[in-house]
């Protein structure tokens, strides 16, 4: 028994540095985990998230001082762009963004033709008009317009790999009705006018010859028949006539 005892007296001190060790083990296993976790951390690709440029344009786009826009090289473009009906204004220019086109009332609908350069579409591209994508060289669906007198937005997004976003945004306007009413009213009014005129000359003439044809019978005693017509006849109230 006292030697066992003993025994394990000798053997307290090596059991106490396996412990030690154990425990210096564990805490640089730890140490070596973070360091893994942070290198993997540092690794780990990054994803570049880009914003989709507004409806009012590239943003990398600026003014000059004479208020056009400037587009850099690396800037996608349209090599041609155009409207089933209208003319743009002004004329296309692939660093111009904004365009106007006015179309009559009668147009309620319109499809928009789109064109990229060859180095971009070698490249990879895409155009999207109002959200539907659209081939190089193609019209796009066809798109509903406003009501005559409103103005509808049609925004062509140009994207290519290796080249910055634009928008080209074209504004069309369907001309109101409001002028042709006008137009046709004071037309109709001044009709009117002429109808008017043509009728009073035309009364006047008739009375006129109403009182001219009384007057000669009166003359030559075809109203004799009346009370009073002969008597004032004989007197010579009234002039003769030829």
């Amino acid at each position: 028994m006292v030697h066992e005892v003993t025994r394990w007296m000798d053997l307290q001190p090596a059991v106490e540095i396996t412990r030690e060790r154990n425990k210096e083990a564990a805490t640089r296993h730890r140490q070596e985990g973070a360091n893994v976790a942070g290198l993997n951390r540092l690794k780990r690709p990054r994803v570049l998230r880009r914003k989709a440029p507004s409806a009012s344009g590239n943003s990398r786009r600026h003014a000059d001082g004479n208020g056009n826009d400037k587009v850099s090289a690396t800037t996608a473009v349209l090599s041609e762009l155009s409207l089933s009906a209208g003319t743009l204004v002004p004329a296309f220019d692939p660093t111009v963004f904004y365009y106007n086109v006015s179309l009559n009332s009668s147009y309620s609908e319109v499809a928009v033709y789109v064109e990229v350069p060859p180095d971009q579409e070698s490249a990879g591209s895409g155009v999207s008009v109002n959200g539907t994508w659209v081939d190089s060289g193609s019209f796009s669906p066809v798109l509903e317009l406003y009501e005559p007198g409103y103005t509808t937005a049609v925004n062509v997004y140009v994207l290519a790999i290796g080249y910055e976003p634009a928008t080209y945004t074209v504004s069309v306007t369907r001309e109101s009705d409001t002028d042709d009413s006008d137009s046709d009213s004071e037309s109709s009014s001044g009709l009117s006018a002429w109808y008017i005129a043509l009728i009073v000359i035309a009364c006047v003439v008739v009375l006129a010859l109403l009182a001219y044809a009384l007057y000669w019978a009166f003359q030559r005693g075809y109203l004799d028949c009346i009370p009073g017509v002969s008597a004032r006849r004989s007197t010579g109230y009234y002039q003769s006539i030829p």
